[in-house]
This record gives C-alpha cells, structure tokens and sequence, in this order.
C-alpha cells in the first residue's frame, strides 16, 4: 500500500475510532534497544501497560502475539499502533509492522507525554491517535 493510500485508510478508521470502542490501540513509547508499550481500547480502558520488547523482530513478534491475544479476548477486531518518531529508533519497528499490513501512524511529540502514554488516563488515546 503507497502513503497515499494509507493516509486516506487512516483518516477514514480516525472517525470510525471516535465513534466506537472496537479498536485496539496499542501506544509505543520508542526506545534505542527496548520500546514499552501501553495496550488499550479507543474508549480509554486500559487493558495492558509496561510491555516491553527489544527493538528487534523477536521483540516485533512479542508486541503482535500480545496485540492479538488481547484483541480476541477483547472481541476488538482492528488494531492501530501509534508511536512517536525517535531518532530512527522507530523505523525497524514501523516498517516491520506496515509490511505485515497493520495501521501503523506517527504521533507528535506534543500531543504525547511518557505519563498519558503509561498512565490509566484516556488522555493519549483522546489527543493522539483519536
């Protein structure tokens, strides 16, 4: 899928994760070596925080096998991931998961601070991805 097209994609599935709870989004916090992530619904509920995995795809798998266990449990049957752009940090993770075909969007840093991203708040859900 070109940038264009996952642009568009994106902005369609932006209003449908405002108006439902059926989303899974999943908010990394993106590290040198490890990245944490903070799984939870588009309605703000907290299902798993303090994931953490190696910035290898070891630890790419590790993310996916918790984001789709979590989803199914969950009944929530499309998942986003968010992370916020760090040196270049973020591109092994977020070119593996866009070739696995997963919604994968940039988060500015100014809408995102490490205490919404780890804190029970819906806050990083309400100014980020949504």
């Amino acid at each position: 899928m070109d940038e264009r097209s996952r642009l568009a994609e994106f902005r369609q599935i932006k209003g449908r994760i405002r108006e439902s709870g059926d989303y899974l989004v999943v908010g990394i916090d993106v590290a040198k070596e490890r990245h944490n992530a903070f799984l939870g619904t588009s309605g703000g509920r907290t299902l798993k925080r303090g994931l953490v995995f190696d910035n290898t795809r070891e630890g790419f798998e590790k993310l996916l096998f918790h984001a789709q266990v979590l989803g199914r449990q969950k009944m929530l049957e499309n998942t986003v991931f968010g992370m916020e752009p760090t040196a270049d940090y973020h591109k092994p993770l977020g070119e593996y998961l866009i070739r696995n075909g997963h919604m994968t969007v940039l988060v500015s840093g100014n809408a995102v601070t490490p205490h919404t991203i780890l804190s029970n708040t819906p806050s990083f859900f309400s100014r980020s991805l949504v």
